[in-house]
């Protein structure tokens, strides 16, 4: 997974490309003069062109919120596919269907409570950074205001809710990716250092 997603935009050199999402370099043309003023990018990596009317992507419909994180689970993960695809015509459905996204992954992540709120303080309480508790919280709230609109309206700034979706990436790279990684690399400490480890950690404190 990226780190930063570039979503496309008019006569940049580079982005990630709306067929294969890969970040690849974009070779520009046009069509003459034909009116409106329609260009083509085409994608270095899987070759596939989009089409630019007036400076608008018009295909494929563009998407610029990212892509979900390789590790979200299911069904978590098809619900953020479903609100990436509408967020940039409806933030509001867009914003809502990630708060529902988010109680997919709190129960991946082991809560047991059913609302929402009460599973992020569940979590929380077994130790779960602070940090991801306010990440949880903000994509919580403002999802709720989408559907019962309060003080924040989404549909006024679009970027609220495309920041949303950087949330949840970052909910699973802290709360599922880096373990799995530790734990990966922890296994495969010889047995005998291990062995050593263990004795360490259950001798009395000295």
């Amino acid at each position: 997974m990226s780190n930063e997603y570039v979503p496309p935009a008019h006569m940049i050199d580079a982005f990630h490309c709306p067929f294969c999402g890969v970040f690849a370099h974009q070779n520009w043309s046009g069509s003459g003069n034909a009116e409106p003023q329609v260009l083509f990018s085409t994608c270095y990596r899987c070759g596939k062109r989009a089409v630019w009317v007036v400076g608008r992507l018009t295909h494929p419909p563009i998407q610029t919120a990212p892509p979900p994180h390789d590790d979200l689970p299911q069904p978590a993960i098809d619900t953020y596919r479903e609100a990436r695809a509408i967020a940039d015509q409806s933030p509001r459905a867009g914003a809502a269907l990630l708060r529902l996204c988010l109680q997919q992954l709190v129960e991946a992540l082991g809560a047991n409570a059913n609302n929402l709120n009460v599973a992020v303080s569940e979590l929380l309480s077994l130790g779960m950074p602070v940090q991801i508790q306010q990440a949880m919280d903000t994509v919580r709230l403002i999802g709720n205001e989408a559907v019962h609109p309060g003080t924040i309206d989404v549909n006024d700034d679009p970027e609220i809710v495309r920041s949303l979706f950087e949330l949840v990436n970052v909910v699973v790279e802290t709360m599922i990716t880096q373990p799995r990684k530790v734990s990966e690399l922890y296994g495969r400490l010889p047995e005998t250092k291990l062995s050593a480890i263990e004795r360490r950690d259950q001798a009395p404190n000295q």
